[in-house]
């Protein structure tokens, strides 16, 4: 009988779970391979990590959302939580469904900053639920895409469904005054309510007639196909150049004016650069690659997307949601076709656009994978850090260096590494130093040593170099590629492919904060019904001001904590945005690096708080910060109000400051695609890569992206194995036709 051979996993994220995942998801897996996966820390989840903190509270590294198009990520969750069930891995959570773990969220708004005013407005975006269910296999078509882009423009516009919970487009005809109400009939009354004096009902005829080209779309031939397109882009056309005749006066005076101008123009721009660029009329399909060199606001100018569309809320969100503003100083770009996928998929969204999890993300999304995985008998080897990926003339890799980082009390048990919390499998924000040997576990207390930190001073107990043929036989590589610099410096310095990927696909810091303030929404002047959305939903928030420009509500996850009742917080906001670090990071032996960039973000932080957040919380603001926020309104975890002030408690809330290489945020820069490498393409026969950083589709940090590298990963090794009939991965937007 043949000897089972060995996989190992470099690295815990949602890409190398969800290899795992896919590895051990066949019949008779078990006698061909064994899986070890090799874990720095305590902890699995990577950006993704969470960890619980004083009173149990939820601290994450960031906003992390799942969105209703992530039908691999939601196919993956919805197994692993039925698998979870059936086998009673958690009897006690109560998690025990991803219905039970994941909350739609429909109120999302954007934010526009009024030059004139020197100040901010919002616009509500309406994505109202429909009958679609996340994970399910129904790829959107490119008929179906152009009737939801068309829905969406005037929900988007008008801000008034959010009350709808059913399925809502547009009648493809409104011919009378006797149209029954539907959404489509009363958004045409409340727009003519707000244009009253500026556009009649029959000057909108465009739009249903757009959406029955639109329909029509779906059963045409090819050449008629592209022609209706056509057709659609010269109704749009049309309709805003005689819409921008006519109402030109009132572009920069009224709001509705000025975004049904931004929303009809982005609709022409993308859908004329489409059928101009995208399209190749020689193989007879959209190809979306071909405008991979453009950065998206480039490629909208080409095509004579105005200023005003460039800077419109819509388009900063694209640039804003992935990442790509970088800071203020520098000025940010996306792939032209990565932002237009994004648009197309977001719009293809099933129930709901945003999707919260009810608990730490780590706690709702890696708990359960993790349970499954170890039930399959995949052995997780924490605390050992991957050093150095040897070179090989061989065309495999032979050698894998690895740092031991703590010894543990028994080396015959595994490390166990969560907690309870309310029934609840957690994860908490320290290594649980009972399960390491009492010198070291004292050491590393006293020191307050972080071993997730490549800036530690901790010195590994033990290198490990593990050899091929004996401690593996196949590697899959789920570290992000900033950190590869290092742990693949020999491969880099022979492999100019190497080189010119770590040197091309960029990756960005990133910081996440949590706030957990004594007052609810509504106590600090927050009336969400005027923002367009009914009383007790949580709104979320993108493109404020930097650098904290992303905002959300969290305080469905409150439950999920245990605060004293005295001490209770009524509102839970979470915030994120990218982070500006030197060019060039100080040698790993500045071990106080991370202490003082800590420092600067709280600096930022208070600083940020008292000029902006007046505007979310009117009732928080102090006569010395009348545009700011009261920093005795938040919680000190350790004891009453009175006990500390305002300083005190803004340094006792949550700042996790993702500055280490592992942590960083895949960027889809223009012309990057071309260095990024498949899963099955690291040059070494045996080196299979995952991450949202490889060519794997949509080519961007996200984490259905993570989670579709990883499948990839998965079958290519279960290919080497003849395991033939595979899974399908659902496809991304490029097959959208």
């Amino acid at each position: 009988m043949n000897e089972k051979k060995k996989i190992i996993i470099m690295g815990g994220g949602p890409s190398a779970l969800a290899a795992a995942y896919e590895l051990t998801d066949y019949t008779g897996w078990q006698d061909k391979y064994q899986i070890s996966l090799y874990q720095l820390g305590w902890r699995l989840g990577g950006k993704t990590a969470t960890g619980r903190g004083v009173n149990n509270r939820i601290e994450e590294r960031g906003i992390h959302i799942f969105q209703g198009w992530y039908d691999n990520a939601f196919r993956l969750i919805k197994d692993v939580y039925r698998i979870q069930k059936e086998k009673g891995l958690a009897p006690d959570s109560p998690l025990q469904s991803w219905t039970d773990a994941f909350q739609p969220d429909y109120s999302t708004f954007l934010t526009e900053f009024i030059p004139k005013e020197a100040g901010w407005r919002n616009w509500p975006v309406v994505f109202p639920a429909n009958d679609k269910v996340p994970g399910e296999d129904i790829a959107p078509s490119l008929g179906n895409v152009i009737k939801e882009v068309v829905s969406m423009a005037l929900e988007m516009l008008l801000g008034n469904a959010y009350k709808v919970v059913e399925p809502v487009y547009p009648a493809p005809v409104v011919d009378s005054e006797n149209t029954h109400h539907d959404l489509w009939h009363n958004m045409l009354h409340k727009l003519e309510e707000e244009v009253t004096g500026f556009i009649k009902k029959e000057e909108l005829k465009f739009l249903p007639e757009a959406y029955k080209l639109a329909t029509e779309l779906e059963t045409a031939q090819h050449e008629e196909k592209i022609g209706k397109l056509r057709e659609i882009v010269n109704l749009l056309t049309n309709f805003r150049k005689w819409f921008l005749k006519e109402e030109s006066s009132y572009l920069y005076e009224h709001d509705t004016i000025r975004r049904i101008h931004c929303l009809i123009e982005w609709m022409e721009i993308n859908l004329t650069g489409m059928l101009s660029d995208v399209y190749d009329p020689v193989a007879k399909c959209f190809d979306f690659k071909r405008i991979n060199d453009y950065d998206y606001c480039n490629w909208l100018s080409k095509h004579g997307g105005s200023e005003m569309l460039l800077n419109s809320a819509p388009v900063r969100f694209i640039y804003y949601g992935s990442f790509a503003n970088l800071n203020d100083q520098v000025s940010g770009t996306i792939a032209a076709d990565i932002a237009l996928r994004m648009v197309m998929l977001s719009i293809s969204y099933k129930e709901s656009l945003v999707w919260k999890m009810k608990a730490g993300t780590a706690d709702t999304l890696i708990t359960p994978i993790y349970h499954v995985l170890r039930d399959r008998g995949v052995n997780f080897k924490f605390f050992h850090k991957i050093k150095k990926i040897h070179y090989s003339e061989t065309g495999e890799i032979e050698q894998v260096t690895v740092g031991k980082q703590v010894t543990l009390k028994n080396e015959d048990l595994d490390y166990q590494p969560t907690i309870k919390v309310n029934g609840l499998d957690a994860w908490p924000s320290k290594p649980l130093y009972g399960q390491i040997a009492e010198e070291e576990a004292i050491e590393l207390q006293n020191n307050e040593i972080d071993l997730e930190s490549s800036w530690s001073p901790w010195k590994e107990v033990e290198t490990i170099v593990l050899k091929k043929g004996m401690d593996f036989h196949q590697i899959i590589l789920g570290i992000p590629a900033a950190a590869l610099k290092d742990i693949c410096s020999e491969i880099i310095e022979k492999d100019q492919k190497w080189k010119d990927m770590v040197d091309h696909v960029k990756m960005v810091p990133t910081f996440g904060i949590s706030l957990w303030v004594r007052k609810n929404p509504q106590e600090l002047g927050m009336d969400v019904t005027k923002w367009g959305i009914e009383s007790g939903m949580e709104p979320n928030t993108l493109i404020y001001a930097n650098p904290l420009y992303s905002w959300t509500s969290m305080n469905l996850i409150l439950p999920q904590e245990n605060w004293n009742p005295d001490n209770m917080p009524k509102q839970l906001s979470y915030f994120c945005g990218t982070y500006q670090v030197p060019s060039k990071l100080p040698p790993f032996t500045d071990h106080h690096y991370p202490e003082r960039e800590k420092a600067r973000l709280i600096g930022l932080t208070e600083q940020w708080l008292h000029d902006q957040m007046g505007w979310f919380w009117p009732k928080a603001t102090t006569a010395g910060y009348p545009t700011g926020f009261d920093l005795n309104l938040l919680i000190d975890p350790d004891g009453p109000a009175e006990q500390s002030n305002g300083i005190d408690k803004l340094m006792k809330q949550h700042f996790s400051l993702n500055i280490d290489p592992t942590n960083y945020y895949a960027l889809a820069r223009p012309g990057t695609d071309k260095y990024r490498f498949k899963t099955n393409e690291s040059g070494f026969s045996n080196l299979f890569l995952t991450g949202d950083w490889i060519n794997f589709g949509l080519n961007v940090g996200h984490m259905e992206g993570a989670i579709v590298s990883g499948l990839r990963a998965g079958q290519s090794v279960l290919a080497l194995y003849g395991f033939n009939s595979l899974k399908k991965i659902m496809g991304h937007a490029e097959n959208i036709q």
